[in-house]
Parts: C-alpha cells; structure tokens; sequence
C-alpha cells in the first residue's frame, strides 16, 4: 500500500483520519442525532477492582456514608481456603472476624450525617410458573441483566431481602444468603463457630458467567428520611463483572440510584439517555474511538459507557453503526451527547464489515510507515 508525500507530511493521525475518512464517506451516511438526558439518575461508573481480602465502598449520594459495601473475603477451614463475596451494609464481618452476623446494623455515618435504615436486595427465586409460591427467603441476590426494572413489583418471581441473619423464623440457625458467590456455603459457622447454619438452597446466578456484567438490585431508606421504615424508598444498582470466579474476585464497574423516593430505576441506568461514538471521551469521534470498539465488541458493558452507544448493555454492530455515522465530528459534551431519532440504528451492511480490514490495514501502513522514517532520520 503506498503512502502519499501528503500523507507523509500532516503526520499519523491526520492520515488516519483522512482513510477513515474517505472510506466511510464511500460506505454512505448514518442516522441523523439529536441530543436529549434524563436529569433524575444519579450514577459512578468509575471501574473499582476487589482483590483477596479488599473490598469497595458504595456511596449513592455523596455523603461520605457507605450505603452498601461489595466485599470479598478468605477465610481458612481445616487447611482450606474458603472464598466468599457478598453484599454488605456493615463492616463487622470480614476475614478476620467472619462470625458476627448482621442483625440490622448499618455503616457508621460521619459527623452531622444520619444513618440509613432499611436495607434490602432483590433475591433469586426459582419457583414454578405460571403461580408461583408466597415468596421464600432462601435465595441468593438476583444477578440481573441491563435494563431490568428495580423497584415497584419486582419482575418476575424477584423478592426483597437483607437475610445476614442469626434467628430468622426464631429457628436460631445462622442464614448467610447475602453472597453473590460462596464457597463457605455456612462451613465457616459450622466446623469453626459450632453454629446451625441454613445456606440458599439454590445456585447462585453469579457464578459461570465468564466474565459478564451484572447487576445488584437494592434499596434503601437514604438518611432515615422516613419516620416509618420502607415507607420512603430509594432505588439503585451496582454493577459487578467477576474477573475470577475460583477466587471470587473481580470489579465494581459502577452504581447508580434513582434521586425521586420510591421511583424505579433500569439496572445499569446512568442518566444518559442518549449516545454517541466518542468511545474514549476525548471529545471528538475519530480512528481511535473505533479501536475502543474493535477491542470490547462482544462484551457486556454499563448502558452508555464505553463503545456501548445504543445503551443496550452490549457492545455490538449497533454501536459501530452509531460510530460510523458520526465518525469525524466533535462532541460537545462528553456525556449525554446524541441519540438516534426516529427508527433504530441498522446493523452495519456487507460493505462496511468488509471494509473493517482495510481501515486496519490503513491504519498499520501508517505506523509501519511512521517507523521507517524514524529509522531512516536516525
């Protein structure tokens, strides 16, 4: 492929930018965009990893009190290393001191800060359709998927729960069920407590998902704004990808809540209603917003962020389309920014994953070409 004196003189990126250029403007043009956000979501989605031992504090609204804490924990049995990773809302129980058992305490609030009350996740339940039994409280929270709806009647067979518990049903059997994945299945309480413990009795939805996002389903009463606890309600997600299912570590890839009491929130819902093909959010849509995509196509993602432009909670041939109809334009803002109006974005045609291959190709002559002036010049 042989590269032009002007394409030698504007330098890389410019030349880059020029072959995409004219190879899109050969493929044709996309949707047109307007520009819209929802103001009432509230959300992070900074990307904060979990180790052996570590965990990550939630703090929907910016108080300095930890509503939820995603915390792993290792604790040796009889030579074994047993991994658990669950859903907090305290900070007693750790690696150190695995026995004490949540019985309605919360985080420490700051100074002038007033602590939250009422607590709850949204539990798996496996039961028979299409009349399914009174809801049970033996289930791992739900791992759910983008754009379910949390809050209100929970979808499908879903219940509310925070069952960290020593006597529930005055049975006096431990019940840890707030795990998202859980080696210990109650052997910690049992071989080294001495204590009767009732584990879920099902599998939980977190494990096997290879590396997937999912989402937790939670509410809280915010500050005790209420006098009656569940009368005032906010909603929230936290997203969770498990990087390593055998040691039960992974990453919080973001949180979010509703800021209306008792309004649903969508699961991986960030405010942006809309999106656009500056993947990188360098504040224009270029070459390397298309390598952003190149590199995570296939994955799960929060709804907005990343190369998920569509906010399906995917990164797919939809958002490459987004990419492509925008491609050489600046972005005001780097989210919310635009939204396709009218019919849904077309999956990209027959020309334009052909093509894929000879915008790489370009793009690899450039550098190979860059290089070799720098190896001549020394």
């Amino acid at each position: 492929m042989d590269i032009s004196a002007t394409d030698r003189s504007v330098g890389f990126d410019e030349a880059l930018q020029r072959r995409l250029a004219g190879y899109l403007a050969a493929v044709g043009a996309g949707a047109s965009l307007t520009s819209t956000a929802d103001g009432a979501v509230v959300a992070n989605t900074t990307l904060q990893p979990f180790g052996i031992n570590q965990h990550v504090n939630i703090d929907f609204n910016s108080d300095n009190l930890v509503d939820f804490q995603i915390d792993h924990d290792r604790v040796n049995v009889s030579g074994t290393n047993l991994d658990y990773l669950q859903l907090d809302k305290n900070d007693v129980n750790s690696a150190t001191n695995p026995f004490p058992i949540d019985q309605g305490a919360t985080f420490a609030p700051p100074p002038g800060v007033v602590r939250n009350t009422g607590h709850a996740y949204l539990q798996a339940q496996t039961a028979p359709t299409p009349t399914p039994p009174a809801p049970a409280d033996d289930y791992y929270p739900a791992a759910l998927n983008a754009g379910d709806v949390i809050g209100g009647t929970p979808p499908g067979m879903r219940s509310w729960i925070f069952q960290e518990t020593a006597n529930y049903g005055s049975d006096g059997v431990h019940r840890r069920h707030n795990r998202l994945l859980d080696e210990d299945r109650g052997q910690i309480d049992q071989v080294l407590g001495g204590q009767l413990v009732a584990p879920p009795t099902d599998v939980s939805e977190w494990s096997g998902l290879g590396g997937e996002i999912r989402y937790l389903g939670v509410r809280l009463d915010l500050n005790s704004t209420s006098t009656e606890q569940f009368s005032a309600l906010w909603n929230g997600w936290i997203g969770v990808r498990i990087t390593n299912e055998a040691d039960a570590t992974g990453e919080v890839v973001g949180y979010g809540y509703e800021s209306t009491v008792n309004t649903p929130i969508a699961a991986g819902a960030t405010g942006v209603t809309v999106g656009d093909g500056d993947f990188d959010n360098d504040g224009d849509v270029d070459g390397r917003d298309f390598l952003v995509w190149q590199r995570t196509v296939g994955q799960s993602a929060i709804p907005f962020t990343g190369a998920d432009a569509t906010g399906d909670g995917r990164v797919n041939g939809d958002d490459l389309a987004l990419w492509r109809s925008e491609f050489g334009s600046a972005v005001v803002a780097v989210n919310p920014s635009n939204d396709v109006a009218g019919a849904p974005v077309p999956e990209p045609g027959s020309l334009l994953i052909s093509g894929l291959g000879a915008v790489l190709m370009a793009a690899w002559c450039l550098m190979a070409q860059r290089g070799r002036r720098r190896s001549q010049n020394r």
